[in-house]
């Protein structure tokens, strides 16, 4: 519904490049998600906002604050509306002091500035990772994103305690092909080390043209030396929908990426696939996705649910309409597990509520991230976007989820060498391989009744 794609690839790109519409920091559980610039609630329903004459008010006090990033328009006031609130004379001030004294004038770039001091009054709402600004290159990657299809080398990948480490690899992208894998950690890229470095700084580093190469040296648990990779970038189509049984269960272990389009409809095919190869219970992965479209929550909610809710939207005026479920869902009485945890985060949100107002699924592992807008995009004179939280949902039986995130029924945190374990490594791992590694499945498969 969506918070984590430039030129990067999933790290491609939207944090990649996007500053991500989902974005998690580290006070919100350590991890900052680089998948999407802003996760994206993006709802399919999008009617334009008139574009304003004066400025959006909110957060004057905050972007004086943010004014390293600030605004530069010429010598003029920064705000000459007749209707800009008195605390904007502060704005001002501050914007002239800092044009007079700066030690370094060739800094102060009208546009960087101008982009640091909306993202300073965006990010002064409160509505953290989500209601976001978007440069016009940042807002072409995010479309890409949810598109399917990104260019770098297909991987996600977070900031923890300051370290650089790939959360999942796109299957036959790039990095996949190459040998990278979940749970390393970049060390440096082209020779420059990432100790400290911020997203932003990293994906950077990484994204680049197709048919060119970079070259990455990563420390992977178990392996002493560090590892030296050379990748050539291309454009990677994502899929929204990984699958694979685990060994030796009747289990399907489903991963969804992202709510992309087309979700829903690979979500139906992965779950035909998994029947026919003797699946009688599923689990349905939303870790560390960060949303994207609302109508692809729908849908993907309503394989499971015969009838009622998925969720609700609450407007600024306090109105709530119902959103449904729709008829026609594959897998209404399959037996059901998802998994969460705290990068799961907007329309994964509505779904993993959903199903857990509904007692159609057990979820497991952490607790969510807690985006809680339907976010509607803006379009500025200049090719740029406001992604504007218009509507707060709440689950299907009336819970808010902003700041709150979804509970697990079934508290179980990846151990401190474990990390997140994709359907394309299962085979190889197997059952006991699972346990070690990933703690958080291996408890969503016993939580099913199968392995032992």
């Amino acid at each position: 519904m969506e918070p984590r794609e430039p030129d990067l690839g999933p790290v491609e790109d939207s944090a990649t490049d996007l500053p991500p519409p989902h974005r998690p920091d580290d006070t919100a559980g350590g991890v900052e998600n680089t998948w999407g610039a802003e996760p994206y609630v993006l709802s399919t329903r999008r009617p334009r906002l008139p574009r304003r004459s004066g400025p959006v008010v909110a957060g004057a006090v905050a972007l004086v604050m943010a004014f390293g990033g600030g605004i530069a328009l010429g010598r003029s006031d920064l705000l000459p509306s007749s209707d800009r609130p008195a605390q904007f004379a502060t704005l001002n001030e501050a914007y002239r002091d800092l044009q007079d004294r700066y030690v370094d004038p060739k800094a102060l770039d009208p546009q960087t500035l101008t982009y640091g001091a909306i993202r300073g009054l965006v990010d002064s709402v409160g509505d953290t990772g989500h209601t976001t600004f978007l440069s016009p290159k940042e807002l072409a990657a995010q479309k890409s994103s949810l598109s399917g299809s990104v260019t770098g080398i297909g991987v996600r990948l977070s900031v923890v305690g300051g370290i650089s480490v790939i959360q999942s690899v796109i299957p036959q992208g790039p990095a996949s092909k190459a040998g990278l894998r979940s749970g390393d950690t970049i060390v440096a890229v082209d020779g420059t080390l990432l100790a400290g470095k911020n997203i932003d700084d990293i994906s950077s580093l990484i994204r680049g043209q197709p048919g060119t190469t970079v070259h990455i040296r990563v420390g992977r648990a178990g392996v002493q030396a560090p590892l030296d990779f050379t990748i050539t970038r291309a454009k990677v189509d994502v899929p929204a929908v990984s699958w694979a049984m685990v060994p030796g269960t009747t289990v399907a272990d489903i991963f969804l990426e992202e709510f992309s389009q087309g979700a829903t409809d690979q979500l139906k095919q992965a779950i035909d696939s998994a029947r026919q190869a003797g699946a009688v219970a599923l689990i349905l992965d939303l870790r560390q996705n960060p949303g994207g479209l609302a109508d692809e929550a729908v849908g993907v909610t309503s394989q499971f649910l015969k009838a009622g809710a998925v969720y609700q939207e609450r407007d600024r005026t306090g109105k709530t309409t119902t959103v449904d479920v729709r008829s026609g869902g594959i897998a209404p009485d399959t037996k059901l597990a998802v998994l969460v945890d705290n990068g799961t985060a907007s329309s994964s949100e509505i779904v993993a509520g959903a199903l857990q107002d509904a007692q159609r699924a057990t979820i497991v592992g952490e607790g969510t991230f807690g985006t809680g807008t339907v976010l509607q995009e803006v379009d500025l004179s200049d090719g740029s976007a406001l992604l504007i939280g218009v509507v707060e949902w709440l689950t299907r039986d009336g819970r808010q989820i902003w700041h709150a995130g979804i509970s697990p029924d079934k508290e179980v945190a990846l151990s401190a060498s474990g990390r997140l374990v994709v359907p394309d490594e299962l085979a190889n791992l197997g059952w006991s391989g699972i346990q070690t590694s990933d703690a958080q499945l291996a408890a969503t498969v016993r939580a099913l009744g199968q392995g032992g």
